[in-house]
């Protein structure tokens, strides 16, 4: 999956953002050269046959096509009441809940893979919507650690195909883009 960025997400070509191991071992960065546009790495000297190559970095990946998403931030407040006050004596603030659902017209294999269950426990994401557009100084609104709850599909007679996804994060910024 490409193109590979750095921490800030922007694209790189600096080897010190990637780790490549060959059969679990961490190679010097200066053994290859990384071309993160196109998600390449390069060996200056071919491993070995039969050695498992593996590579830890960070990818973007947008996605295109969203018909819609919405975004639910619940405190879960509570009210304290007393006999005989109409007012609230105290308003506690309960269990956070972020969730939200996407629907889009696109299916890819990276969505389907953050939505699949194969037994172990589902990857997290975080999850920037653009509500104004993309450009400097806009909104982004930032959902962090998500995970899928739910999927499903909808193909219609015309073809179309629509696919629905809900969401749960942990963590919820709004800010600008950069």
């Amino acid at each position: 999956s490409f193109p590979i960025v750095d921490s800030d997400g922007n694209v790189t070509d600096d080897e010190t953002q990637v780790t490549v191991y060959i059969d679990g071992v961490a190679q010097d960065p200066s053994t290859y050269t990384l071309t993160g546009s196109e998600g390449k790495v390069v060996f200056a000297t071919a491993p070995a046959a039969n050695t498992a190559i593996t590579i830890d970095y960070n990818y973007a990946k947008t996605v295109g096509y969203a018909q819609s998403v919405s975004i639910k931030h619940a405190p879960n407040l509570e009210i304290v009441r007393e006999i005989g006050n109409r007012l609230p004596v105290e308003i506690k603030e309960g269990n956070v809940e972020i969730t939200g659902t996407i629907e889009r017209c696109f299916i890819d294999r990276d969505f389907l893979g953050k939505e699949s269950y194969d037994g172990g426990s589902l990857p997290e994401f975080d999850l920037e919507v653009y509500p104004a557009g993309v450009g400097s100084g806009k909104p982004k609104i930032t959902i962090s650690n998500c995970k899928f709850n739910g999927w499903s599909m909808d193909i219609s007679q015309d073809a179309i195909i629509m696919e629905h996804v809900d969401f749960i994060g942990k963590s919820l910024t709004i800010g600008t883009q950069a």
